[in-house]
């Protein structure tokens, strides 16, 4: 029973430590998540082998990760902001796309690999730096939402961009695409449609105690989630693009920053840290040794995060920001983490990356989230702009 139970322990407290020693440091959990997995993974202090039931857990993090980003979509801000969201989408989801895809050609690797590179240098994690702009007074400026809803669409093209290459390369079901997705818009619109019936069902058949005992609506969320993964699974859809759709789905039905806080508290306390301790466990540093590794990372790590500045600032500008809040914005954009990280391993588990690449990934979420989280916080904006 020992054996059984040590590598989970040693995940869950090895995160907790980590996660206590990096916030005194002021450097962002995430880091200390995947810096975590890696002392105590292979590479590091050996304690640690991937096992069935922590993969089992770390794939309901990706999946818990990825419905908490679909949840946090609203469509306000997009359309109050368009004018600036969309130069900035252009520019910063274009140029690191083509630059992406330019480095895996160079570097000899397929076609798919390169695409899924682009989309993984395309997309941007966001919400890495809401903490510092909800600190700085700049979430509900102009500046900070149009962050957010442009990081928020390239992380939905990164993902559609999976989506349609699943289907080229593992189709589950013989379905052409234009019936795929007419499929998956049917179910979206039908389980949306459903949702509300299945809340007044078991709230006209349950008593207030037990609802409150039990967390009904909590448990219904959970129970949508997770039946609606299965649901497009069996259509094709992989579960990690499945679970964002699912959270985009039900952000217009569960409204209650009540329900939202019990549902980020699950998943952010436990499912989640675990995907991300998993992460760093995979971790190679083949590369120290490897001279050829090592041009390869680098070539990820600088190139995208180059990319990512220099598109994000010009895309900025031509929304009409400040020089200032265009490098904020820039600088915002290089972060990639959570799309980045699950394309990746999506990718390596279906080998169209190799370990050289996915660890080139990684180590570009670990310091992309380190430059933009830090340089963000260490550079003193207003944001004048408000919300138009």
């Amino acid at each position: 029973m020992f054996s059984d139970f040590f590598p989970f322990f040693v995940v869950i407290a090895s995160g907790l430590l980590f996660s206590e020693l990096f916030k005194r440091l002021h450097l962002p959990l995430v880091v200390a998540l995947i810096l975590a997995g890696f002392v105590i993974g292979p590479e590091g202090l050996g304690w640690v082998q991937q096992t069935p039931i922590l993969e089992f857990l770390g794939r309901i993090g990706i999946i818990f990760l990825m419905f908490i980003a679909g949840l946090e979509v609203r469509a306000a801000s997009f359309w109050s902001n368009r004018a600036s969201i969309a130069p900035l989408f252009i520019f910063n989801s274009l140029i690191p796309f083509l630059g992406g895809l330019a480095i895996a050609l160079y570097f000899n690797y397929s076609g798919p690999a390169a695409i899924l590179l682009g989309a993984i240098f395309l997309s941007s994690s966001g919400a890495v730096i809401i903490p510092i702009l909800e600190a700085k007074g700049l979430m509900h400026k102009k500046l900070g939402q149009t962050i957010v809803a442009g990081t928020i669409l390239e992380d939905v093209t990164a993902l559609v961009i999976l989506s349609l290459l699943l289907q080229v390369i593992t189709p589950v079901k013989d379905i052409p695409f234009l019936v795929f997705y007419g499929l998956v818009v049917l179910i979206i619109f039908s389980i949306k449609f459903l949702i509300p019936i299945l809340k007044k069902f078991f709230r006209h058949h349950t008593r207030d105690g037990e609802s409150i005992l039990f967390e009904e609506e909590l448990r219904i969320v959970f129970t949508v989630l997770i039946g609606v993964v299965i649901l497009f699974e069996l259509v094709g859809l992989h579960d990690i693009i499945a679970s964002f759709f699912t959270g985009l789905l039900l952000s217009g039905v569960i409204t209650t920053r009540t329900m939202k806080e019990k549902i980020s508290a699950i998943g952010y306390s436990f499912f989640i840290p675990i995907f991300f301790v998993l992460v760093g466990t995979k971790l190679s540093l083949d590369f120290i040794y490897g001279g050829g590794n090592l041009t390869l990372i680098l070539a990820v790590v600088a190139g995208s995060i180059f990319l990512k500045f220099i598109s994000g600032s010009l895309g900025a500008l031509a929304g009409g920001f400040s020089k200032r809040e265009s490098k904020v914005i820039g600088l915002a954009t290089t972060a990639q983490i959570f799309t980045a990280l699950a394309i990746s391993f999506t990718a390596l588990e279906l080998g169209v990356f190799d370990q050289n690449l996915a660890t080139a990934v990684i180590i570009l979420s670990i310091v992309s989230t380190l430059f933009s989280s830090l340089l963000v916080d260490w550079l003193k904006v207003e944001g004048e702009a408000k919300v138009s």
